[in-house]
C-alpha cells in the first residue's frame, strides 16, 4: 500500500551518509509495534545475517526482497572501521535498508556495493546510528526484540512489514 507523508531531517551524519527523518504529517498514525530491536552486541566475523530492501523496483517490483550472507569482515572499504563487509547480495535500492543478525535484531544499515569485486558489500555499524541519536539529543526509544523464531522465513514474515521503501523529494 503506497502512502505519502511529509517529513523533515532532524539529524544527519554526512560522513556515514545516514539521517534520521521525523514524520510531521497530521495523517500519520505511527508504525505500530515494531517487532525487532536495534542490536547492541557486536557480531562476529562469520555470523549469519540477512538484509531486507527494495532493490531496483523498476525491474524487480516493489515487494520486499531478502538476501542472506555473513559478516565477512569487521571493517569496510579500505579498512573503514565504521562499516562491516557483508556477503549478502546488495543492489541499487538496498541502500538505507536494515542489516539484521540471525535473531532479527537490526545491526547495521546497508550502504554500498564494491563495484570491482564480486559479492563484497558494506553496511554501516549500528553504533553510528546510536552515536547520531545521542549527539542530536533526540528522545528516540528503541524497542526490545520480541522475535522468538528460529527460521529465517518466519523472522522475515514478522519484520518485513516494518521495512519501508522511502522515496524522498523536496516538494
Amino acid at each position: 500500500m503506497e502512502k505519502s507523508y511529509k517529513g523533515m531531517v532532524v539529524a544527519s551524519d554526512k560522513d556515514h551518509d545516514i539521517s534520521i527523518v521525523r514524520i510531521i504529517d497530521k495523517n500519520f498514525n505511527g508504525f505500530g509495534n515494531v517487532p525487532y530491536s536495534i542490536g547492541k552486541e557486536i557480531p562476529d566475523v562469520g555470523e549469519s545475517i540477512f538484509i531486507l530492501g527494495y532493490p531496483q523496483v523498476d525491474t524487480m517490483g516493489n515487494e520486499v526482497k531478502v538476501t542472506e550472507g555473513v559478516i565477512s569482515a569487521s571493517s569496510g572499504y579500505k579498512g573503514d572501521s565504521s562499516m562491516y563487509q557483508i556477503s549478502a547480495a546488495v543492489q541499487p535500492g538496498n541502500s538505507g535498508g536494515p542489516l539484521f543478525d540471525e535473531k532479527g535484531s537490526a545491526i547495521g544499515i546497508v550502504c554500498a556495493k564494491h563495484s570491482d569485486a564480486e559479492n563484497v558489500n558494506y553496511a554501516i555499524k549500528i553504533s553510528y546510528l546510536y552515536s547520531l541519536i545521542n549527539s542530536s539529543n533526540l528522545n528516540i526509544k528503541l524497542t526490545n526484540n520480541r522475535i522468538k523464531e528460529k527460521k529465517l522465513s518466519k523472522i522475515v514474515k514478522k519484520v518485513k512489514d516494518y521495512v519501508y521503501l522511502i522515496d524522498c523529494s523536496s516538494k
